[in-house]
């Protein structure tokens, strides 16, 4: 879907392939009085054919979703508070608006509330991120029974009403835990090394962690937490992807016992359902060709690339 006054100087404002688990296309947008679209559609791999579009014209109206956000197990923000943002998704139209909002140091709770545009076929999906909760997995989803980590598990609110007590718990999760460093002697250069570190289900083919660490200028290291959800029989690759400040370094790498690899069956994988700490990740230069962990009778880590 396009917008604009000449085919030169269109601006997209939509697109869709495979809508709704099928093989079907759909676009939903807020159309502006008197405004010009167009509408384009590609066939998959090339093919070309006849092509038959549906309009449906509906009116959007405004409702309110509101709850609390939650810690669970009575338990209360630590020192600072935990800042948190409650995310509103159409399953068919994507993101509709966020809030944000702040569990207060000492406190188990926060209200929200956030009016979103919907039509009365919208399904949509509430959710929370926190990617500064160390100690709860950072994204769940609410479900009418417990918070959940999979979109696909949550409980879709309909369009043709308010929907009150939309409550979201942070979900507990085990933690990995461990050190990410520069190899060697190295620095990180001005402006800092910016890196994430990954956990990727190798079951489900999905994100199970991700949090973002920042090595300052002139430092060499950075302390990594996150926590991922419980899940019986999944098996776990701990990853870093380097973002800004990595010239000199490979873009990613695994996590291995033996030192940080390039070779995803080289990394050393983690069992689910189980905290691991200790991880510790170094970067891979361009030019390195192993790197190996060290550890002394004193317990000290020593990584040393060749």
């Amino acid at each position: 879907m396009y917008t604009g006054s000449a085919l030169d100087g269109l601006t997209q404002i939509g697109f869709n392939d495979d809508a709704e688990n099928g093989n079907q296309s759909r676009v939903s947008f807020i159309p502006t009085q008197s405004a010009t679209y167009y509408i384009a559609v590609d066939g998959y791999d090339g093919e070309t054919g006849n092509v038959t579009l549906n309009f449906d014209a509906s009116e959007y109206t405004e409702v309110s979703v509101s709850g609390v956000v939650k810690l669970p197990n009575a338990e209360t923000a630590p020192v600072g508070g935990l800042d948190i943002v409650v995310t509103l998704s159409d399953q068919f139209r994507g993101f509709l608006e966020d809030v944000s909002v702040t569990i207060a140091a000492g406190t188990n709770e926060i209200l929200y509330s956030q009016a979103i545009d919907v039509l009365a076929s919208s399904q949509v999906i509430v959710g929370y991120n926190c990617f500064d909760c160390s100690d709860y997995v950072a994204t769940g989803y609410y479900n009418t029974t417990e918070s959940v980590f999979d979109a696909d598990l949550a409980t879709p609110l309909t369009g043709t009403e308010a929907h009150t007590d939309i409550d979201l718990t942070l979900i507990v999760g085990d933690p990995i835990s461990g050190r990410i460093a520069l190899p060697g002697n190295d620095l990180a250069p001005l402006g800092g090394t910016l890196i994430y570190v990954l956990v990727g289900d190798l079951v489900s083919n999905s994100t199970a962690g991700l949090t973002s660490v920042f090595i300052g200028e002139g430092m060499s290291f950075y302390d990594y937490r996150l926590t991922i959800p419980k899940v019986e029989g999944s098996t776990l690759a701990l990853a870093y992807f380097c973002l800004a400040g990595c010239d000199q370094y490979e873009p990613f790498g695994f996590y291995s016992d033996n030192g940080t690899t390039i070779d995803l069956e080289q990394a050393t994988l983690l069992d689910s359902n189980m905290p691991h700490i200790n991880k510790n990740i170094t970067l891979v230069r361009l030019d390195d060709e192993l790197c190996v962990v060290l550890k002394a009778s004193n317990g000290n880590v020593t990584n040393i690339c060749l």
